[in-house]
């Protein structure tokens, strides 16, 4: 396997923590974005007449398709132009994208707006990580990408839920109520609004990142085109094959889980969406963290790529445990409890693939090979996930949970496929460590 040579810590600006600092503000802002429909999907449901299945794809496809198409040529941009203006324009396009769903009157209008959506947010991930690689010591990488991470994942969907809890309640609908562009717009619609405004500053935020020096010395090649590309994905299939089945599966069972859970919750305990956002977003926002936080920690101890992926099969393992219990729980308090621990140990697989990808990907691959790698977890992994779970409790179940039964079927089948494809890099890692061929 090639292992690109990193280069000497002079080759590392000061203030690489800014890069991670914004880079993670926009991405939470991405985050807190695509997390929002879950929250709001049965009031949409019933303000347009949909079924569960129609339902889907506007919390899967109509997002994802594009977004994941569309990191391939983002990522080959993130090689040739000035990374922190690609992502201040994608953040730029993607807000307004967001302004104009909050006034959509149809279910097709929506369905295009998320598709507008999912065009600016391709940016973000093959900028982010060739930004991470080019700015941030080896030394520090796995911290950085633990932030990254931390504030994206878990503060974007974590303050997506506390946001929707209080623009529910009863007092956010009066202020709102008495502004004459807002005041037709239901309560749905004004969650959507007011991210899109926000995003509209972060924008502008993108453009204070300084742009790093790319690698010349030890990359002295220019960026690398398609043929390049493709010779270094076969020297290494064994690793890139199995990291990308293990994100695919992680991603099936995680988008299900987060796309699907508030309907559930709501479904069987007839709590309110103030309530459920509340609660999800307070555990996530600071369970989510905490985990984040200890798998990279952990992940910066182990000098190896093979120590790395360990440390995420062991949480991949202890994750599923109490996703089955909050799914099969009898009480609201054992739901909120065990949804509270697997927020602990559910970052694993996304901190490790951004890691490794880092230690076995040259420099002037980056953006071309994360943006295909991003491209398929994308269309075969977040697209499909709520989608497959609709269509399991369409044609396996015929009672009221039906959604929550899919659940329980698919989130431990799909996770122990993930677990098997990291073993897999695991043993890939260690035979090309050992010098044999793979």
């Amino acid at each position: 396997m090639h292992n690109p040579v990193e280069a000497g810590e002079e080759h590392y600006r000061r203030g690489y923590w800014h890069t991670v600092a914004v880079l993670s503000l926009v991405a939470m802002l991405g985050f807190l974005d695509r997390a929002l429909l879950p929250y709001i999907a049965e009031p949409i449901k019933n303000d347009f007449g949909i079924t569960d299945l129609e339902l889907s794809f506007l919390l899967g496809a109509a997002f994802v398709v594009l977004y994941g198409a569309l990191t391939v040529p983002m990522g080959y941009l993130a090689d040739r132009m000035a990374r922190h203006v690609l992502t201040a324009c994608g953040v730029f396009g993607w807000s307004w994208m967001m302004i104009l769903s909050s006034f959509s009157k149809s279910y097709w209008q929506l369905f295009a707006g998320q598709i507008g959506l999912g065009i600016g947010e391709a940016v973000l991930p093959p900028v982010a990580v060739s930004l991470i690689q080019d700015s941030v010591p080896p030394k520090a990488r796995g911290r950085a990408v633990g932030i990254y991470s931390l504030v994206s994942l878990n503060f974007g969907t974590g303050l997506a839920g506390l946001y929707v809890g209080v623009l529910s309640s009863d007092g956010a609908r009066q202020v709102f109520g008495g502004i004459p562009l807002l005041r037709e717009l239901s309560t749905w619609q004004l969650v959507l609004f007011w991210p899109g405004i926000l995003g509209l500053l972060f924008s502008a935020l993108a453009l204070t990142v300084r742009e790093p020096r790319r690698d010349r010395a030890h990359a002295p090649k220019p960026p690398a085109g398609l043929k390049e590309a493709a010779g270094h994905l076969h020297r290494n299939a064994s690793v890139y094959t199995a990291l990308l089945g293990s994100m695919i599966f992680a991603n099936l069972a995680a988008t299900g889980w987060a796309a699907w859970l508030p309907s559930v919750i709501h479904q069987r305990w007839l709590t309110s969406s103030s309530s459920i956002g509340t609660a999800l977003g307070t555990l996530q926002l600071v369970l989510g963290s905490l985990g984040a936080l200890g798998l990279g920690f952990f992940m910066d101890r182990t000098k190896r790529a093979a120590g790395v992926i360990q440390v995420a099969i062991i949480a991949s393992v202890i994750q599923v445990i109490p996703t089955l219990i909050a799914l099969l729980a009898p009480d609201l308090t054992i739901v909120w409890a065990a949804v509270g621990v697997r927020c602990l140990f559910s970052g694993g697989a996304s901190i490790v693939s951004i890691i490794v990808l880092t230690r076995v990907t040259p420099r002037n691959l980056m953006g071309v090979l994360t943006g295909g790698f991003f491209l398929l977890v994308n269309v075969l992994g977040n697209a499909a996930g709520p989608t497959a779970v609709a269509v399991v409790a369409r044609l396996a179940f015929s009672s009221p949970p039906a959604i929550a039964n899919a659940l329980i079927l698919l989130y431990p089948v799909f996770m122990a496929l993930s677990i098997g494809c990291l073993f897999s890099c695991l043993s890939s890692i260690n035979r090309q460590a050992a010098g044999r061929p793979h």
